[in-house]
C-alpha cells in the first residue's frame, strides 16, 4: 500500500469507499450532491419534511388530548395506545421527528446560503473526489488506519439500515395485533404500520448517519492531533 501512495493524487480505486460522504444526500438531509447518484423520490427533502412534520403533529395531538375512545386511536393509527405506553412513546417519537426537522432546516439554510459542508473533506478523500494532501493528510500510516476504520463503520451502518424496516414493522404490527380484531387489523392496522415503517426508515436513518459521521469526523481529527503532537515531540 505504501509503495503506491502519493498524497498529491487521488486514492487508487481499490482503496476507495465510493459511498463515503453521499449518505446525507441519499436520505434527503442535504441538498448538496457529491456524485451522480439519483436518490428515490421518497427521499426528496420536501417530501421528507412534510412526512416528519405530519408525524410531529400526530404525536403532539396524541400527547395533549385527554384519553379518547378506541375508535379515535384506531383512526389516528396510534399503536402506542394499544401497547399501553402512549405518552412515553409519543414523546420519544415527537423528539425524534423534531430533531430530524431541525437538522434538515440547518442543512437547507446552509444550501440556500451556498455554505458547502466542508467538514466532510475526509469523506471526499475516501470517495476519491479530492486528494489526501488537499486536507493535509500525508502520512500513510494514519491514512491506512482511517481507511480501515471508515470502511468498517460505513459498511456496518449500511448493513444495519437494511434491518430498520423489519424492526419497525414488527414493533408496530405487534402493537396493533395484540388489541385489534382481524378486520380492524387489516383495514386500519396494516396501512398505519406501513406508514410508521416509512417514518422509521427516514427518521432513524437521519439520526444514525449523523451520529456515525460525527464519530468518524472526530476520529479523523483526533488522529491528526496525535500525528501533530508526535511530530512536535520529535522536533524537540
Amino acid at each position: 500500500m505504501s509503495n503506491n501512495f502519493n498524497a498529491s493524487k487521488l486514492l487508487p480505486k481499490k482503496w476507495l469507499i465510493t459511498s463515503a460522504g453521499t449518505h446525507f444526500y441519499r436520505i434527503g438531509l442535504s441538498a448538496f450532491k457529491m456524485t451522480n447518484y439519483k436518490r428515490p423520490v421518497i427521499y426528496t427533502p420536501f417530501y421528507i419534511f412534510i412526512i416528519m412534520l405530519l408525524q410531529l403533529i400526530r404525536s403532539r395531538v396524541s400527547i395533549v388530548l385527554p384519553e379518547k375512545s378506541y375508535s379515535f386511536y384506531l383512526f389516528l393509527g396510534d399503536f402506542t395506545h394499544f401497547m399501553g405506553i402512549r405518552i412515553q412513546c409519543q414523546i420519544a417519537l415527537g423528539l425524534i421527528m423534531l430533531q430530524c426537522i431541525l437538522s434538515q432546516l440547518v442543512y437547507f439554510y446552509n444550501y440556500m446560503k451556498g455554505i458547502r459542508p466542508t467538514n466532510l473533506g475526509i469523506f471526499h478523500v475516501m470517495s476519491g473526489l479530492i486528494t489526501p494532501q488537499s486536507i493535509g493528510l500525508t502520512d500513510i500510516t494514519v491514512l491506512r488506519k482511517l481507511i480501515l476504520t471508515f470502511k468498517r463503520y460505513i459498511w456496518l451502518t449500511e448493513k444495519y439500515i437494511i434491518f430498520i424496516p423489519i424492526q419497525g414493522f414488527m414493533v408496530v404490527f405487534i402493537g396493533f395485533y395484540n388489541k385489534l380484531s382481524t378486520i380492524h387489523l387489516f383495514i386500519y392496522g396494516l396501512p398505519h404500520t406501513i406508514i410508521y415503517d416509512i417514518i422509521d426508515c427516514i427518521g432513524y436513518q437521519m439520526i444514525i448517519w449523523q451520529f456515525v459521521y460525527f464519530y468518524l469526523i472526530v476520529y479523523y481529527l483526533n488522529s491528526k492531533l496525535i500525528l501533530i503532537n508526535n511530530e512536535q515531540i520529535l522536533r524537540f
